[in-house]
């Protein structure tokens, strides 16, 4: 069974995140999983925890000036997964923390993102940030 998710970042710069470095043009970051904390933030909302190789010589420029200015983002998540229709999910106003490499969607719905809730597997294919 084949999962894949394609994420898009909006950011300060532009910039691809994945987790082949063939093609990356030395502009990735690697992604190593995406998953729930079972963290919340202060309005209760469920924290999608994004885990990042912090190694300056693989990851691209944008995602640590974020960081370190703790800039917001939106992210747009897209799910194929067999026997299920796809499914787009958006998170708007995304935080990125420096100290767990959390993201945390503002105004997240929890009970409308099933494949990370029920746990499904997924293979992550691409991350592009863009203005």
């Amino acid at each position: 069974m084949k999962h894949q998710i394609i994420m898009r970042i909006i950011g300060s710069e532009q910039g691809l995140i994945t987790k082949d470095l063939s093609n990356s043009k030395n502009d990735a970051i690697l992604i190593n999983s995406i998953s729930y904390s079972r963290e919340k933030d202060e309005n209760g909302t469920p924290i999608l925890r994004l885990t990042i190789d912090k190694d300056l010589g693989h990851s691209t420029k944008f995602i640590f000036d974020a960081i370190k200015n703790d800039e917001k983002i939106d992210i747009t998540l897209k799910y194929f997964i067999d026997g299920e229709e796809p499914s787009i999910i958006n998170y708007n106003n995304v935080i990125i923390d420096s100290i767990q490499s959390l993201f945390c969607a503002e105004g997240f719905n929890f009970d409308d993102n099933l494949a990370i809730r029920q746990g499904k597997p997924y293979e992550l294919i691409q991350v592009i940030s863009y203005n």
